[in-house]
C-alpha cells in the first residue's frame, strides 16, 4: 500500500507543519503493511516509524492520542493465503508496541487494528455449480483431461485471484460420491464471455453438468467484487449459523438477536 499512500519519513515534519498551519487536529498514525504480508517485521517496522511521526507531533504541540495498526492479519485456518502465523505476528507487534509505545508512558493512547480478512476470510463457503464441460481426447496433448465451465468466476466472487499474486483457490466436489473419486487434471473456467480462468490446472473426479463444487474461505472480498459482467447477476447469500455456534453468541450477551 506504500505505493499509493502515505509518505517518505523525511517528509512527515512538513506535513505536519502544514496541517498545523491549515488549522487540522492530527491525533495519531494510521498504517497498514498489506493483506497478506509475508514479514512479521513489516509490523514492528511500521511502528517504530509510527513513532517518530508521534514525537515530531508532540514537538508541533499536536495531541498524538491514537494508533492504528492497520490489517493483513495472517489467517491461518485459510489454504493457499499466508504462511506466517497469526501467533508470530502478535508476539513480535506486541514486543514492539512495549517498546516503543510503554503503557507507563503512554496510557492515553489508543491502540486499534482493522483484522477483517483474519475474522471474516474463514466465515464463507462459495458454492459453484457446473454449468458446461469441456473433455479433450487423449491427442490433444496440450489441454488438461477435463475442462469445467461454473457459474461464478473472476469477474464475480472470485475476482480477487486476478490481482492476489501467489495465492489459487482450491476447488472440491460437493457430491459425496465424487469426494474419493479418481481424479483428472482439469481447468476451472468462469461463466463470462472474458478470459476468466478460476483455475489454470488442478485435480477433480469426471463431474457433470449439473453437479457442484465449493471453495472455502471466501468470506474477504468476494461478493464486494460481484459485478453484472456479461449480464451475470451476483449469487445469491445463505446465512447459517450451528446451534452450538448460535448458543455461544447468546451467552456474550447478544439478547434477543437471535430469537
Amino acid at each position: 500500500m506504500a505505493k499509493k499512500f502515505g509518505c517518505a519519513q523525511k517528509n512527515v515534519r512538513s506535513l505536519l507543519k502544514k496541517a498545523q498551519l491549515a488549522g487540522l487536529k492530527v491525533e495519531g498514525v494510521s498504517f497498514h503493511v498489506g493483506s497478506g504480508a509475508t514479514s512479521p517485521e513489516a509490523f514492528s517496522r511500521a511502528i517504530r516509524e509510527s513513532k517518530m511521526v508521534f514525537v515530531e507531533g508532540c514537538k508541533l504541540g499536536f495531541h498524538m492520542n491514537t494508533l492504528d495498526i492497520g490489517g493483513g492479519f495472517p489467517c491461518e485456518t485459510v489454504t493457499n493465503y499466508c504462511t506466517l502465523k497469526f501467533s508470530k505476528v502478535a508476539e513480535v507487534i506486541n514486543k514492539a508496541l512495549d517498546e516503543e509505545f510503554p503503557p507507563n508512558e503512554h496510557n492515553d493512547i489508543s491502540i486499534i487494528a482493522e483484522p477483517g480478512i483474519y475474522f471474516s476470510m474463514p466465515s464463507t463457503v462459495l458454492v459453484a455449480n457446473i454449468i458446461g464441460k469441456r473433455v479433450n481426447g487423449k491427442d490433444c496433448k496440450t489441454a488438461p483431461n477435463i475442462e469445467y465451465f461454473i457459474n461464478d468466476g473472476n469477474q464475480s466472487s472470485l475476482f480477487i485471484y486476478k490481482t492476489a499474486n501467489g495465492v489459487t483457490p482450491v476447488a472440491m466436489p460437493v457430491a459425496p460420491k465424487h469426494i474419493d473419486a479418481p481424479v483428472l487434471e482439469c481447468k476451472v473456467w468462469g461463466q463470462t464471455c472474458d478470459d476468466d480462468i478460476v483455475l489454470e490446472e488442478c485435480e477433480l473426479p469426471d463431474m457433470d453438468v449439473g453437479d457442484w463444487i465449493y471453495f472455502t474461505d471466501k468470506g474477504a472480498y468476494s461478493s464486494v467484487y460481484n459485478t453484472t459482467f456479461n449480464g451475470f447477476q451476483p449469487r445469491p447469500i445463505l446465512r447459517y449459523i450451528s446451534r452450538s455456534s448460535q448458543e455461544r453468541l447468546e451467552k456474550l450477551t447478544l439478547g434477543d438477536a437471535f430469537q
